[in-house]
């Protein structure tokens, strides 16, 4: 329905019956978009309501384990976090302005923290329930290879980074705010 170019899109079910799309975009707008279980022309042509966003193109949109915080971060290095579904209570707003932001997300199996990898290859740990940076590790294994792709497994605990080079897997451990272990 719309022309912006999107950038990410997570699904979230309210009940057995229905679920939303939430869409982040180049233009830093943060849309849902109700689907229901029996798709009809009358439910795809309801609009995708804008509920928020950020100032320039949001790079990582996530949603917590348990669907209660919802997770932004654009390209000017801005972290939102959002109460969910109510994304229109702001938690935190972060000015991460250290480095560019290569990932975000929720960490471990609790959720009690999210973590952010920047270019200069470190890990900052953040906690969900004073919003202070609790730990920064630095990725010295990366030896100033050009991360690819990361991606979360297991429910946020385990952490794959692909590089030009090589595939690290990095344990998080979200009750000490660091890393368990990398393979």
């Amino acid at each position: 329905q719309s022309n912006k170019k999107m950038t990410s899109i997570i699904s979230y079910q309210e009940n057995k019956d229905k679920y939303f799309l939430l869409i982040s975009d180049k233009f830093g707008e943060i849309s849902m978009k109700p689907i229901t279980k029996e798709e009809t022309k009358e439910s795809f042509s309801k609009e995708i309501k804008i509920l928020t966003g950020h100032c320039d193109t949001i790079n990582y949109l996530k949603l917590s384990l348990d669907n209660k915080l919802l997770l932004s971060s654009d390209n000017f290095g801005k972290i939102k976090i959002y109460n969910f579904p109510n994304i229109f209570n702001v938690l935190s707003v972060i000015l991460y302005h250290e480095d560019e932001i290569i990932y975000t997300n929720f960490a471990g199996k609790n959720d009690k923290c999210f973590f952010v990898i920047n270019k200069a290859g470190n890990i900052d740990f953040w906690s969900i329930y004073d919003f202070v940076k609790k730990n920064e590790i630095n990725l010295a294994f990366l030896n100033r290879e050009k991360i690819v792709e990361v991606k979360t497994l297991n429910k946020n605990e385990y952490v794959i980074i692909k590089t030009d080079k090589k595939i690290f897997v990095v344990k998080l451990d979200d009750n000490k705010y660091e890393i368990e272990k990398v393979k």
